[in-house]
């Protein structure tokens, strides 16, 4: 997994914020109830922000303009599936890729951190796409989910969120909600 964190932080190059203020994690995860995967607690510690291609990492630093914190913006999300597909169990449809397939062999809606398992947001994209880690088991094993929020379509890969995003600004990841087209500067940003 922290291969992966040092691939990413090559491509990201050194802080544009040496004098950022720290993240508080043995807090942040006590309020959350959960330990956090070491690939994001390092990338959030090394960077202000960060954005890798399309996808903007949740960052809980304070004073970030849209700061959240992922149990913060899981909340928030889970308010809006409800509002949204009021309809559907636990306010998720079952999931489903652009094909109307089944995703995987989930015959079920997601649930919502703090439920687990759960969906628990890390990040996001331009286009409505959400970002969690699929809450079962130890943190640094936990899946990344994709959800495309206008399509209502999912996507789930069996993999750390470091080797997601290195898989899509390297292209070497097919995601059916990732945004395609980012190149030179669009692969990292820190804001």
């Amino acid at each position: 997994m922290m291969d992966f964190v040092s691939d990413l932080m090559e491509i990201a190059g050194e802080s544009s914020f040496p004098d950022k203020q720290s993240i508080d994690w043995v807090s942040l995860e006590k309020s959350m109830g959960v330990v956090l995967p070491e690939d994001y607690k390092a990338i959030l510690s090394k960077y202000r922000s960060a954005k890798f291609g399309p996808i903007l990492l949740i960052t809980p630093r304070p004073g970030i303009p849209g700061a959240s914190d992922p149990l913060a913006a899981t909340i928030e999300w889970r308010e809006i599936f409800e509002e949204v597909n009021g309809d559907e169990p636990g306010g998720l449809p079952r999931p489903c890729r652009p094909s109307g397939e089944p995703l995987g062999d989930r015959t079920s809606a997601f649930q919502f951190f703090p439920d687990t398992p759960g969906l628990l947001a890390w990040g996001r994209d331009d286009m409505g796409g959400e970002y969690s880690w699929y809450v079962e088991g130890p943190p640094n094993t936990w899946t990344v989910v994709a959800h495309a929020a206008k399509e209502e379509w999912w996507d789930e890969h069996p993999m750390t969120m470091s080797e997601y995003l290195y898989g899509i600004v390297t292209g070497r990841l097919d995601c059916d909600v990732a945004p395609r087209g980012f190149e030179g500067e669009g692969i990292f940003q820190e804001m």
